[in-house]
């Protein structure tokens, strides 16, 4: 046989093989009768590796697995019905990152020795420090747990690793803990590492040659650092916290006069954080005398006097008062209960629309908040007879146009404003029958306002303050008047229980107010310990399903769970300094004024008599 033979023989073998080999391929992908055994025998076997490979494979082909109709329209009625779920998702895997990224650097931190603290584990100090500040108020131990991861970078760059730095970023981070914290040791803290900043600062600026370097030349205090520590004091509750804050501002204001340093010019902001300060000053609750509380108001004002001059001369360009400013003078002159007090918070309200005019700066239209602590400021005054009743309507009244005829938005009246107009009226230094005549027409036409709706629905507190013009300006001389005064009651109650308003410090207004006997039979409670007397319990339910009794307003101090914030006896005496000479005659100029008007307060028209 010749090799053209043999050759043509082997190209016939091997396409006899191709086409056996397609056939039996062909078969295995069609559907056959044949028997389980036969179909086995046909098929062809496997290598390992592909048996393998659909292993693998069979889990993921069932997760790919299309869903059914059924599924798809019961997914989207769900997502229907819940539109918030994917924001709650997304809630609960923040919270759930946040808490694990704690849990892996306090880990790292623990495992890792000194000097030996990974690059990756180091970038995430200050987020984590972030989160602390987060949490300050909720957790106690937040401040301490930032404070170890700032002592932990300041022992990694001694130890000599080229990854730690201490910068000014990182110090304001752990400044911002302690000022969320709104305690006394908090502030004390932050005050603490402003000065080793500037400590460390000055001595790396001030190196002698030929020794090494400061470490930490890179902490330089800026106005953000200030403005921190300021804000701590003003959120602390201290006593001497309006002082402390000026001090800062002080020493600001030196270093950037002495340094020319551009990054130090004080600004608006911390300016108004020392005045926040002197305004919770100036509300506190501690027992330390007048003197104190008129300070606080006066320095306030004189602090706003010369933000205006640094700007008018041009000294400090980004000194420059905004609404807030006249704000929170006027929120401490309305807290001091000096004598003149209103008619000065009227006069820097027109001050401020001056300014406005003049200027043309939207940043000084007067807003709500504004006019609500003239108001107050009226309420709270000791004027007598009528006039604070008629003085705090007068302004609600020039509000109210502002917001009509103007278009001024920010001027709408709102609860608050109505509320304070009512205190005012509950709180009428009465001296003739005229004056409770006068300040319960203005209680009802005020109360009508308020029960239309148009500037918000009262609440509880709302509610407290109009009882509380009931039982105090009702006369209950005969018979016939404590019967008015008995469905004025009444009236008020009932309102109050179907907007379910109803707070405990109401039910003890009506406890002190009414007789054992007609406060069972109108509110179907105990005189005594306030127990439920009604078989239905769902229905007291009802009457309080909208009390919000934690609802803190602007410039309250909030509760901290830093309660640690006790004061040497002495502190008050130390810090109530006598006023110098001009300071007094200032404030007793102002005193003369008692009894007088304020601006928006001349034309006092009265509403139209109203009954209830």
């Amino acid at each position: 046989m010749t090799p053209k033979h043999i050759g043509l023989l082997f190209y016939c073998i091997i396409l006899i093989n191709s086409f056996i080999t397609s056939c039996y391929a062909f078969c295995r992908n069609q559907p056959s009768s044949r028997s389980s055994s036969e179909q086995s025998f046909l098929r062809i076997p496997e290598s390992r590796e592909q048996q393998k490979h659909q292993r693998d494979s069979a889990p993921l082909q069932a997760e790919k697995k299309m869903p059914t109709g059924t599924e798809i329209e019961r997914n989207n009625d769900f997502k229907k019905h819940d539109p918030n779920r994917s924001n709650r998702q997304r809630s609960k895997n923040r919270g759930q990152n946040t808490s694990g990224l704690l849990k892996w650097i306090n880990y790292s931190l623990d495992e890792s020795p000194i000097g030996k603290l990974p690059p990756k584990t180091l970038k995430k100090i200050i987020p984590c420090i972030n989160i602390y500040a987060k949490l300050a108020q909720k957790r106690s131990d937040a401040a301490q747990s930032a404070d170890k991861l700032f002592q932990r970078v300041l022992a990694e760059q001694k130890a000599g690793s080229p990854h730690a730095h201490v910068s000014t970023k990182l110090c304001n981070s752990i400044i911002n803990v302690h000022k969320q914290t709104h305690s006394t040791q908090g502030a004390e803290r932050a005050e603490s590492i402003l000065i080793w900043m500037d400590r460390e600062y000055i001595t790396s600026m001030t190196s002698i040659p030929g020794l090494p370097a400061a470490t930490n030349a890179g902490v330089k205090p800026d106005v953000i650092t200030f403005s921190s520590c300021v804000s701590a004091w003003s959120k602390s509750g201290s006593i001497d916290a309006a002082e402390r804050a000026t001090g800062l501002l002080i020493l600001m204001e030196t270093m950037h006069r002495i340094g020319h340093d551009p990054e130090l010019e004080p600004n608006t902001i911390i300016y108004n954080a020392v005045l926040e300060a002197y305004a919770r000053s100036s509300g506190s609750n501690i027992n330390d005398g007048e003197g104190l509380k008129e300070t606080c108001a006066y320095k306030a004002e004189q602090i706003l006097k010369r933000m205006i001059r640094l700007h008018d001369t041009g000294r400090y360009t980004s000194v420059k008062p905004d609404a807030i400013s006249y704000q929170l003078v006027i929120h401490a002159y309305s807290k001091s209960r000096l004598g003149g007090a209103p008619q000065r918070c009227e006069h820097l309200l027109k001050q401020m629309e001056d300014r406005r005019n003049a200027f043309n700066d939207v940043n000084l239209i007067p807003n709500a908040f504004s006019y609500s602590a003239c108001i107050n400021a009226w309420a709270k005054s000791r004027e007598v007879g009528s006039l604070k009743a008629k003085s705090a309507f007068a302004i609600y009244t020039y509000m109210e146009t502002r917001y009509r005829e103007l278009s001024e938005v920010d001027a709408k009246p709102n609860v608050v404003a109505l509320t304070s107009v009512l205190t005012a009226c509950a709180h009428t230094r009465v001296q003739s029958s005229e004056d409770v005549k006068e300040a319960l027409d203005i209680s009802n036409k005020v109360w009508e306002i308020l029960r239309s709706g148009i500037y918000g629905k009262p609440n509880h507190v709302t509610y407290c303050t109009f009882l509380t013009v009931g039982t105090r300006l009702y006369p209950v001389s005969n018979q016939q008047e404590r019967e008015t005064r008995l469905l004025a009651i009444a009236n008020i109650f009932r309102d109050c229980c179907k907007d379910g308003m109803l707070c405990e410090e109401f039910l003890r207004k009506m406890q002190a107010s009414l007789s054992p006997v007609e406060y069972e039979e109108l509110t179907g409670l105990a005189h005594d310990d306030n127990h439920v007397v009604l078989d239905n319990r769902d229905l007291l339910k009802e009457w309080t399903r909208n009390v919000k009794e934690h609802n803190n307003h602007a410039l309250n101090i909030k509760p901290s769970i830093h309660s640690n914030n006790l004061q040497h006896p002495n502190t008050a005496q130390q810090l109530q300094t006598e006023l110098s000479k001009s300071h007094v005659k200032k404030i007793n100029t102002m005193e003369k004024f008692m009894g007088s008007n304020g601006h928006y307060s001349r034309d006092l028209t009265l509403p139209a008599q109203t009954t209830r």
